[in-house]
């Protein structure tokens, strides 16, 4: 009698989809309880509609730095249209690298509420805003706000959730797909510049920031490609003490910011460094290029050609490095010091090339150097702390390359300045990237940011999810 008590103490009856019903035990019924629902990671897909999302990574990256690239096409116009110094001008371009990088991790967090494609509309609409209140402003102090602040903010809440949905969709091919994402900012930079100043020649700066704005409208149409697929794993707090739940109220303020993958890695502080490094150095580039080719007599048309060499060259390497990241023959992290040190030498050779064809040799060699370094920090970051991490990680890197623009291209702003010259800027910029190379150099021998064994773990890992 005790024993089949017993038993039926420890049975529930569970209703089958077609309405009979069997009976299980609480350690069955428990197996249920715990089985995977869709909010939690557990492996990438590998394919399927995520092919999409990299299409949507494309656009966001083609206008992301299509419209930084044309930011200093529209600069040179400014600075004559409002009388204004290269410093004070150049201050758009530097809050607005500033106000886009250190929004990354604001963008992650909120995508952890609202859902990445919920997060992107909303940056889409607010980057078009920015852009069109652009064409009404009176005065430099005005743009500061539209298109420094506006802009850039909405292309931050645009990017990072796209980006950050191709580290947590591909995990084997992530090379290659953050290679395809990104080649979008060479497809943007050889476009967006041209047009932009055929754009001013015809309808002045404020009708061009207008007809940019509907432009940025496509980042809507990138926005409708994002669904995560991603099955999640179910939490069970439903016995939480409130010390758990202060605890993870405090959890969710340090991932806010980033700061936990600081305390997992603390090799990590060496990275941000040098992607800080990174924002200095192409910031200023980006930004003094125009003026550059002013000083030295070259037509702004043929200027923004050279711009459309570099995006080509950057989107040509963008595009095929991915395959060959994947083969890990060579790590990231050397193939990463070894182009920032190109990128710095080039530099260093713009100041002493005044003829139209050497300065478009220049423009194609800095372009495939920029390909690797601008997509490559993030492979390297994504190894160093893991699928898992993978939003915070692109947020602080983020936030230190819009710390590294501001610093770097406020201070190349003063100095152009006080001499009167770009060599200065270029000097400045290539300085900014040997010591990114030093740095990083420094941190992968001591730092241990992408041990060998632990990515190849990670691999085995959900190459045995996926059997």
């Amino acid at each position: 009698m005790n024993t089949s008590t017993t038993d039926i103490d420890e049975v529930e009856m569970v209703i089958k989809p077609n309405g009979s019903t069997r009976r299980t035990s609480k350690d069955e019924q428990q197996s249920l309880n715990e089985r995977p629902t869709s909010r939690g990671p557990t492996k990438a897909p590998e394919g399927g509609w995520a092919w999409f999302i990299v299409l949507s990574a494309f656009i966001n990256a083609a206008f992301l730095d299509g419209l930084g690239a044309s930011l200093g096409v529209l600069l040179v116009t400014l600075k004559t249209y409002f009388n204004e110094g290269a410093g004070r001008v150049s201050l758009i371009s530097s809050l607005g690298l500033f106000v886009f990088h250190s929004s990354g991790p604001i963008s992650g967090s909120i995508c952890e509420y609202a859902g990445e494609k919920k997060v992107t509309m909303i940056g889409a609409f607010i980057c078009c805003a920015g852009l069109f209140m652009s064409g009404f402003m009176p005065n430099v102090t005005l743009l500061y706000l539209t298109i420094g602040f506006l802009m850039n903010f909405g292309l931050s809440l645009s990017y990072l959730p796209t980006f950050a949905l191709l580290g947590k969709h591909f995990q084997k091919r992530h090379g290659l797909v953050n290679g395809l994402g990104y080649s979008g900012y060479g497809l943007g930079v050889m476009g967006l510049p041209p047009l932009c100043q055929l754009l001013i020649e015809r309808y002045g700066w404020q009708g061009t920031v207008i007809i940019l704005s509907g432009m940025c409208g496509n980042l809507f149409v990138a926005a409708a490609f994002l669904r995560l697929q991603i099955p999640m794993a179910k939490s069970n707090r439903e016995n939480d003490t409130d010390s758990a739940k202060r605890g993870r109220l405090c959890m969710r303020l340090t991932r806010l910011l980033g700061f936990h993958i600081i305390c997992m890695k603390p090799g990590m502080i060496g990275l941000l460094l040098a992607v800080g490094c990174t924002g200095a150095s192409y910031g200023i580039f980006v930004t003094f290029f125009m003026q550059r080719a002013d000083e030295i007599r070259i037509e702004r048309m043929d200027a923004s050609l050279l711009i459309t060499a570099f995006g080509a060259a950057s989107f040509l390497m963008r595009l095929v490095h991915g395959w060959f990241i994947d083969l890990r023959i060579v790590s990231p992290v050397c193939v990463l010091i070894g182009s920032i040190t190109t990128w710095s030498a080039l530099l260093l050779a713009f100041v002493f090339v005044t003829n139209y064809w050497g300065v478009m040799t220049l423009s194609v060699l800095l372009g495939l150097a920029s390909g690797l370094t601008n997509s490559l920090p993030f492979v390297v970051f994504k190894d160093a702390i893991g699928r898992k991490h993978v939003a915070s990680a692109f947020g602080l890197c983020l936030v230190s390359i819009g710390l590294g623009s501001l610093i770097g291209i406020t201070i190349a702003g003063a100095l152009y300045d006080m001499t009167g010259t770009s060599d200065v800027t270029f000097y400045s910029a290539a300085a900014w990237g040997f010591l990114h190379s030093v740095i990083l150099t420094t941190t992968k021998i001591f730092g241990n940011v992408t041990p060998k064994a632990d990515h190849d773990r990670r691999w085995r890992a959900d190459d045995s999810q996926r059997q």
